[in-house]
């Protein structure tokens, strides 16, 4: 239900639906019987097919809208490559890292703590679960990165990603010893200000940068 429901709203859910496949494959559970395949899978198709369908069919009131779910591709093919809104790989990332734009934006703080978690996250013995949100995340980047069409908002997944790993990563620094539970706490509140800061600006005076 959910699946359709992201797919009804955002025609990018493609792009989270792969991610999460490349994440559901790093968990590496075993595979489930013919059987339990084809009731599970079979019931969860039909459950976002039929929110699908309801969705852009206006509840059976524009059955062309179901085509128009499919067409838009060729619409956001041709977009990708707009030269208006055309940027380099490095574009997201570069967003976490010190810029100047009016004033200097930045959120390395996350950012270096992101890239902590993702480290722990695959390293042996990691919760499974972290190492998924790890995977789905690194995919989102590297399809995103790829995509010459780039506006910030598309980036919104990713960074709540980042969000996720790095709390990960200041609460694996918290369990060493009394000092690392200061050093979290200490690292999780300059980036927290950080963003804050970056944040007063960007609803304020520098909101068109």
């Amino acid at each position: 239900i959910l699946a359709g429901l992201v797919q009804s709203t955002k025609e990018t859910s493609v792009i989270h639906f792969t991610a999460v496949g490349a994440a559901l494959l790093a968990l590496g559970r075993p595979r489930p019987t013919s059987r339990q395949f084809l009731i599970h899978g079979g019931a969860a198709v039909a459950a976002a097919a039929i929110v699908f369908v309801a969705f852009y069919s206006g509840f059976a009131a524009n059955p062309e809208g179901i085509v128009d779910a499919f067409r838009t591709y060729t619409h956001q093919f041709s977009r990708a490559g707009d030269s208006a809104f055309t940027q380099p790989a490095s574009y997201y990332l570069g967003m976490f890292l010190p810029h100047r734009a009016g004033v200097l934006w930045s959120g390395l703080g996350l950012f270096a703590c992101a890239i902590a978690g993702i480290m722990l996250s695959l390293w042996k013995g990691a919760p499974a679960q972290m190492r998924a949100v790890a995977v789905f995340t690194l995919a989102l980047v590297v399809i995103y990165s790829a995509i010459p069409y780039k506006v910030p908002w598309l980036f919104l997944t990713p960074a709540l990603g980042f969000a996720i790993l790095a709390g990960y990563a200041l609460a694996r620094l918290s369990t060493i010893s009394k000092a690392g539970k200061y050093a979290a706490v200490s690292i999780a509140f300059l980036a927290v200000v950080e963003l804050g800061v970056r944040s007063q600006y960007a609803l304020g005076r520098y909101a068109g940068d």
